[in-house]
């Protein structure tokens, strides 16, 4: 049996030593760790050194936001809060079509809202406001139904070919008809608003 481990292990690339049974009756062995290690699973290269430092990842990031956002939870009595955090962190806190952001909000019974800021750094973490939902629903609007915004239209929308996607502080924004203005700016009239998106339809 011995020998034919060692054999077998010849097709392996990665460098290992098999020793004998211990007392247990198990066969010991030695291998070379060739994985990048706990840093390179947490952690990124750096893009202000070239690589010569690390910075955490945007996925260890989101883990961490979701233990502050259950913590916070834990600990206040409010109902409901308003978390601003970096595009990229929201975006994975909010999840697919929202459904990250309601796991949240199912596990620490309260009302959650993201709002965007992209000046803020990948780790940054504020409590723009907290209180009853009403309050916080109200805040995390960056606008309301009927408003006429200017914006950069982003995308093409993949449920419609016909519609565009454009964001607005953490808000996604399906513009209806809005293929024709990708990468141009357009106002575009809110015609509806949900917790994480709304629906606005180009004004000539």
């Amino acid at each position: 049996m011995h020998s034919r481990f060692k054999q077998l292990l010849e097709k392996d690339k990665t460098k290992t030593e098999v020793l004998s049974f211990s007392k247990l009756g198990l066969l010991e062995m030695t291998r070379k760790n060739v994985s990048d290690g706990i840093v390179g699973t947490l952690c990124k290269p750096c893009p202000c050194c070239n690589g010569m430092g690390y910075v955490k990842s945007e996925e260890t990031i989101r883990l961490e936001v979701e233990r502050k956002i259950r913590k916070l939870a834990k600990e206040s009595p409010n109902k409901a809060f308003l978390i601003k955090l970096n595009p990229s962190i929201a975006a994975q806190i909010i999840g697919k079509g929202g459904q990250n952001l309601k796991n949240l909000e199912s596990l620490t019974r309260k009302y959650l809202a993201v709002k965007s800021d992209e000046n803020l750094p990948l780790d940054a973490f504020i409590i723009d406001a907290q209180g009853d939902i009403t309050d916080i629903q109200k805040a995390s609007r960056p606008f309301k139904i009927g408003d006429i915004i200017d914006i950069e239209v982003e995308k093409q929308y993949s449920h419609n070919r016909n519609d565009a996607l454009s964001r607005v502080e953490g808000y996604v924004i399906q513009i209806i008809n809005g293929r024709h203005y990708i990468g141009k700016r357009a106002k575009v009239e809110i015609t509806s608003i949900s917790k994480t998106s709304a629906v606005g339809v180009i004004k000539a």
